[in-house]
This record gives C-alpha cells, structure tokens and sequence, in this order.
C-alpha cells in the first residue's frame, strides 16, 4: 500500500487496513472506521454497498515476487482498473504465504468480469513462465 501511495486497504478474507488509523488490520479499527462514514446515515440505505459480480483466480508461479515485477503486467493493470473507474476494480496482487498471484476482478457484470479476469490471469501466466 505504501509502495503505490494508498492509505486504505482491505481483502475479502476482511483484512481492513487505514494508515492513517492502524498500520495493521484490527476487526474493531475497521468498525469504528465504519460507523464513524456512516455518521447519521439509515443503514437501510445501502445503495452504494451493492455486490457486484467477483472473480478470484490464484495462479500458481515459480517466483510470485518476479511474477508482480512485470511491467507489461503493472501497465495491465492499470489499464484494466482505468476501464472499469467508478465502475468495478481490479486486484492483482502476489500471496503472502503461497506462491501464487491472486488476480481479483469486480465489474458490473459477469461477462466483464470474467473477460477482465481471463485476461489478467493469462498475462500473469505468460509474464511468469506458466503454460
């Protein structure tokens, strides 16, 4: 996070993390965190929470950390998230325990995610030597 200037986190596992709060994730930091941006708003109106369709592919590498050294990989990436701004988003990050590259991708529908995802899992795969 700190390496591409962000200050807030999270995995689906539930991990949160603000650095600007908590340089680690704490289940009780995120619920303070959360209640304090929901201030006065009606927990019924969760619009803006809404599920949008996911895909989660762990590739295994030989080398995750030279695996996510990739240029070509990087400028993916960011081309995928720039086409889905303010639309969905895209995660591609290396296991901290595993090697593995662990390609996230949420768009508004399940073709798109499963396009973006294709793509970025492929890439991966090339970038890291794997058939």
């Amino acid at each position: 996070m700190r390496a591409r200037g962000w200050a807030l986190g999270g995995e689906q596992s539930g991990h949160v993390i603000d650095l600007g709060f908590c340089p680690s994730g704490d289940g009780v930091a995120t619920a303070l965190l959360t209640l304090e941006a929901l201030g006065d708003g009606d927990l019924a109106e969760r619009d803006a929470m809404d599920k949008l369709p996911q895909r989660l592919v762990n590739v295994p590498v030989g080398d995750r950390d030279a695996a996510m050294a990739s240029t070509e990989l990087a400028a993916a990436i960011d081309r995928e998230n720039g086409a889905l701004e303010g639309r969905g988003r895209v995660l591609v990050r290396a296991s901290g325990t595993e090697q593995l590259v662990r390609v996230m991708v949420e768009a508004p529908g399940d073709e798109e995610a499963d396009d973006v995802c294709g793509r970025l899992v492929a890439l991966v795969r090339e970038t890291a030597g794997v058939a």
